[in-house]
């Protein structure tokens, strides 16, 4: 079986692979969707299995991880990056290169306990994305309404930016409301989300505004993890 170990940028993945106990140079592929097929024709070379390793870096691992995942004969494995730095400091690794750290991530799958990560549904990540959304654009009402509130304390030389903020605000808000019934018809299209979905919104407090971002963070989530494993995810 290969091992390899993945060093995650927004423009490159640099991969270190070992086959039967030896290393080869670094390999770079580019991180698109292009470089993403490579790289497992890569990996998989001679119809060999592999099991890889990468960190969770967002938007950059996430397109690959879950291509990785719908490849046969690929097993992956993504790692909070605070396990991987808190390995190289204890394998003593003093310098730090895209080369070194993919060695390290490499080292690490190898030595530490693995657990293989399967990429959740396409209709759960386009609604976490959604919902993501969602929050971005709160966040700019919240500071529109700031400066519109600012400019009316100041009198009537503050009218007409009182005024523009008014305008900017309504547009974002509508976008808000659009956003979040795309969520809710995207829930109540697949019926194991909207029993999930039904359930969180029986609690008081949790609604048709909450409801689907608990539904999207919470249900990519491995299943078996521990109470205090929720806890420090939430913090």
């Amino acid at each position: 079986m290969n091992t390899i170990g993945i060093d995650v940028d927004s423009v490159n993945l640099v991969c270190r692979i070992r086959r039967n106990g030896k290393d080869f140079p670094e390999t770079i592929f580019s991180n698109d969707a292009a470089g993403h097929q490579k790289l497992i024709r890569w990996a998989t070379r001679r119809a060999k299995p592999a099991r890889v390793c990468m960190e969770a870096t967002g938007l950059y691992s996430l397109p690959l991880a879950v291509a990785l995942d719908s490849a046969p004969n690929i097993e992956v494995m993504v790692v909070n990056p605070k396990a991987i730095k808190d390995f190289a400091t204890a394998s003593m690794q003093r310098g730090k290169t895209d080369s070194m750290d993919a060695v390290t991530i490499l080292n690490f799958l190898e030595r530490m306990p693995s657990e293989a990560r399967h990429a959740p549904s396409t209709e759960l990540l386009e609604i976490q994305h959604i919902c993501r959304r969602v929050v971005q654009l709160n966040a700019e009402v919240s500071r529109e309404r700031n400066r519109h509130l600012a400019a009316k304390r100041v009198g009537p030389h503050g009218r007409v930016v009182a005024n523009d903020t008014l305008v900017t605000m309504k547009p974002l808000q509508r976008r808000i409301v659009l956003l979040e019934q795309a969520a809710l018809e995207l829930i109540s299209s697949i019926p194991v989300l909207a029993d999930k979905f039904a359930t969180i919104t029986s609690a008081t407090g949790i609604a048709r505004k909450t409801g689907p971002r608990i539904v999207a963070e919470i249900l990519v989530l491995p299943r078996d993890m521990l109470a205090p494993q929720w806890v420090a995810h939430a913090g």
